[in-house]
């Protein structure tokens, strides 16, 4: 796939992991997928880690930060591209969410905000400057997907709906076999949502999904590599999936695709 240069407002433009051990994540990583990294210095915001699709690509994949709170599970964030940061704070706040994080420069990047939805969900939102998100999406070892696991898909429709402009989410054939429902903005699929009965005190949770060429062998090596699976790999119309945690225990989904799935984020590619 062409390197991404553009993304629509409200679609997903990336996902960085928040892990309570950066250096056990960066190693699960690398040798998961064969990513490569670097790190960019933040006086404000601290380091980040930026994943790359290989060690020589310049195309970045994720995002990886420590953990602030040491009593807190790992998670992704999943990053929304926006124009305007100041609205999207204010639409969150009147569809009951909370906003940690006011807009803030990452170096020469972009600006950012950090937020939680109704539910608990941790989101991002992000102001390109010179850099607009992941670089590459749908191909093998990155980022295809991004679902929420939420106890009220109503309530989640109607968060992202006055946030992100996002269509009433409508039922779909999902890959977990729990109910699922599919958002989408300007007529373009953007995310999906899975009803669940989460734990008392658990919050919702996106989590990403990454694309791989053989499900059963990264589902191995992950193992290897010190991650688990919840079981075998699946088949599903949307091809063969599996759900993993790494190291740290944070979730994320691999899938490998059918020949005629591509990816349905919303952005422009570079011809």
């Amino acid at each position: 796939m062409p390197e991404i240069t553009s993304f629509e407002p409200g679609a997903p433009v990336g996902v960085e992991l928040s892990s309570p051990n950066v250096e056990a994540s960066k190693r699960f990583y690398r040798g998961l997928f064969g990513w490569g990294s670097y790190i960019i210095a933040d006086r404000r915001l601290g380091d980040h880690t930026l994943f790359t699709h290989d060690a020589s690509s310049a195309l970045d994949v994720a995002g990886l930060v420590a953990l602030a709170d040491d009593s807190s599970a790992p998670f992704w964030t999943c990053f929304f591209g926006l124009d305007d940061l100041v609205a999207a704070m204010a639409a969150t706040r009147e569809a009951g969410g909370y906003v940690h994080l006011e807009p803030t420069p990452v170096v020469n990047m972009g600006r950012m905000v950090l937020a939680d939805d109704d539910q608990g969900a941790g989101i991002g939102f992000w102001q390109a400057y010179t850099h607009p998100g992941a670089g590459m999406l749908g191909d093998p070892n990155s980022m295809c997907w991004m679902e929420l696991v939420c106890r009220d898909v109503a309530a989640a429709g109607r968060f992202y709906g006055r946030v992100l402009g996002w269509n009433e989410p409508v039922e779909f054939e999902g890959v977990t076999g729990s109910p699922s429902y599919l958002w989408r903005k300007d007529g373009r699929s953007v995310a999906s949502v899975v009803r669940t009965d989460l734990p008392d005190g658990v919050p919702a949770q996106w989590i990403p999904y990454f694309a791989v060429a053989d499900c059963d062998a990264t589902a191995a090596e992950a193992v290897r590599q010190g991650g688990s699976v919840t079981g075998p790999c699946t088949e599903t119309s949307h091809g063969r999936y599996v759900r993993l945690q790494d190291p740290t225990a944070a979730p994320l989904v691999i899938i490998q695709r059918h020949p005629d799935q591509h990816s349905v984020i919303g952005w422009t590619a570079e011809s």
